[in-house]
């Protein structure tokens, strides 16, 4: 016997409990559920980190990035079955939805148990044959309420009895809940679950191109835009697997032949040595015209904002501006690096595209810790000259950027799209090179 809780009560929120196997919290989930509606807010070191909204009757899963405000939809049923294949789903939502997710359907039944206070029918769940180092006595189990036919407590137990992660739930509290909460907010931009672009780079020849990340169709991949500025016909040529006696693990020019990867040829020239380029379909580029970046490399404030600007600045961000350098120019704009002043836990610093009319930031908030502020080991400073432009599109009247950001450990790589003046984090994909 399953039971059923959603005729208990139709609209209620109930607080999800993340415990690692080191017995910590980590973090909470509140969730909210109207009918065949749910909002599943996750808190991660006591900030919003996402937001999951899904739709029982059209079968769609939105999940919303609070640090990039990005969304991505996916079918609910490809949600489930993704996010079970490592264990990661949300339990509440697995079991709530269970009907459209097959291995629930053989939950076994192994009595009553009284957990934290509350009636309970106990029931073991398949493990995922994608947990590796697993035996006979490693069980994820589930206590389900006999009063609410809600979820209880959730353990995982991995690694022949080593590991145990657990999730509780508070009871849940029934009430009306607000259409608002499951709609997505307007200041977000959609950004597709099956990748048309990832970034890449290049071998020490410049011949050949490996990819950094997964794309939704890598044959379909067939030309490149690289910090030249250029664009290049790619051939895809497979997918190489990693050498494991030879692969270090850095993604550096020297361990290109032993990286895992999609590897494209260049099919006319060559793209130089050790650049990054951003690889995608052609109708991803048939769209966009590939904008000349004038660079600039200035690593003090004497190139960068007029006074009148730092005023606009200022004025418009309601906080003081200590620096502001040019990173480059594109066509008729300009791309400045700014850091505002600092407050208690709060650090600011933001990529800005300056038009005649119009500009576009792209905040960078940092954690003020004194040590790792934007990046690792920073030591608390914000460092533009780690800054650089690598391409600019225009594309449906507006301009899109791609930026470099080098730190300690490695490069992030992001690809970013306007939208009511901000950018959005459209792609990004990291360059390890850490330890040199």
């Amino acid at each position: 016997m399953l039971l059923a809780f959603r005729a208990a009560a139709s609209e209620f929120s109930v607080v999800q409990h993340n415990f690692s196997a080191f017995g910590s919290e980590y973090g909470q989930d509140t969730i909210y559920v109207k009918d065949e509606r749910m909002r599943i807010e996750s808190m991660r070191e006591n900030k919003l980190d996402s937001v999951t909204l899904v739709d029982g009757e059209l079968n769609k899963v939105y999940r919303l990035d609070k640090r990039t405000d990005t969304v991505k939809s996916i079918e609910l049923r490809e949600w489930l079955a993704e996010s079970y294949k490592a264990y990661r789903f949300s339990t509440f939502a697995a079991y709530y939805y269970r009907d459209k997710l097959d291995h629930l359907k053989t939950m076994k039944q192994m009595g009553e148990e009284s957990v934290a206070g509350q009636a309970t029918i106990k029931y073991r769940l398949p493990q995922s044959p994608h947990v590796k180092d697993t035996g006979p006595e490693d069980l994820p189990i589930l206590w389900i309420s006999q009063k609410t036919g809600t979820p209880v407590r959730y353990q995982n137990t991995v690694g022949h009895g080593r590991f145990t992660t657990v999730k509780t739930w508070d009871s849940p509290v029934p009430g009306p809940q607000l259409a608002s909460l499951f709609e997505m907010p307007r200041d977000s931009m959609t950004v597709p679950s099956v990748p048309r672009t990832v970034f890449a780079f290049s071998n020490e020849h410049g011949s050949h191109l490996l990819a950094l990340g997964d794309v939704g169709d890598p044959e379909g991949v067939s030309t490149a835009v690289c910090e030249d500025g250029k664009r290049y016909a790619l051939k895809h040529l497979g997918k190489q697997g990693a050498d494991p006696k030879k692969d270090s693990g850095r993604d550096v020019v020297q361990n290109f032949r032993f990286l895992e990867g999609n590897v494209y040829k260049v099919r006319s020239g060559f793209a130089g040595g050790d650049r990054n380029c951003l690889i995608a379909t052609a109708d991803f580029f048939a769209g966009r015209q590939v904008l000349k970046v004038g660079r600039s490399f200035a690593s003090s404030s004497k190139a960068g904002c007029s006074p009148s600007y730092r005023q606009r600045i200022e004025r418009l961000r309601a906080r003081k501006v200590v620096r502001c350098v040019l990173l480059a120019r594109v066509e008729n704009q300009s791309v400045l690096a700014l850091e505002f002043e600092r407050r208690p836990k709060d650090a600011l610093a933001t990529v800005v595209l300056v038009g005649p009319e119009h500009q576009t930031f792209w905040d960078l908030p940092g954690r003020d810790d004194g040590q790792s502020t934007w990046r690792v080991d920073d030591g608390g400073h914000f460092k533009p000259g780690d800054l650089s432009v690598l391409f600019a599109f225009s594309h449906e009247s507006f301009t899109e950027l791609g930026i470099a950001w080098v730190g300690v450990e490695g490069t992030s790589l992001s690809y970013l799209r306007p939208k009511g003046g901000r950018f959005f984090l459209y792609r990004n994909d990291y360059r390890y090179h850490a330890p040199r």
